[in-house]
């Protein structure tokens, strides 16, 4: 019997134990967020994105336009190692398809709108024209 009693002793010892550190866990985690401003540190930073110019040159339009083309045709280089490593299956295969598909797309309609503008012609969006100026100046660089 005084055996039992002081298993039980030690059981109840340990029940007390755990259920105090337990507290004191949660009362320093909520706390914590009122006491340690360092955790904003440890956020993603944003990223930096170039304000659009309005006073930029515009780009040559034929020059800009050729290399939208160009830019249209190479987004289909390397699919098949795409497919291989990241695809592995046949729904992911059938997306990436289709988003290369839409990016070249995207390029091949910026080369036409970029065709029929004219220098002075507001048809092309600050960011089309940014666009155009970051894929024709990519020779120069």
């Amino acid at each position: 019997m005084l055996i039992l009693q002081s298993i039980q002793s030690i059981v109840w010892n340990r029940v007390i134990l755990i259920s105090l550190v337990l507290a004191a866990l949660l009362f320093g985690m909520a706390i914590n967020p009122f006491m340690d401003k360092t955790n904003a540190a440890l956020a993603a930073p944003l990223p930096i994105v170039q304000p659009l110019r309005a006073e930029s040159n515009s780009p040559d339009l034929e020059h800009a336009a050729n290399k939208a083309e160009e830019a249209s045709e190479q987004i289909y280089q390397g699919l098949d190692r795409t497919k291989e490593v990241v695809g592995k299956t046949e729904p992911r295969n059938e997306v990436i398809e289709q988003a290369r598909e839409h990016a070249s797309n995207k390029w091949k309609s910026l080369a036409d709108k970029t065709r029929t503008a004219k220098d002075g012609d507001e048809s092309l969006s600050p960011v089309d024209r940014q666009n155009l100026e970051r894929i024709s100046g990519s020779d120069s660089q």
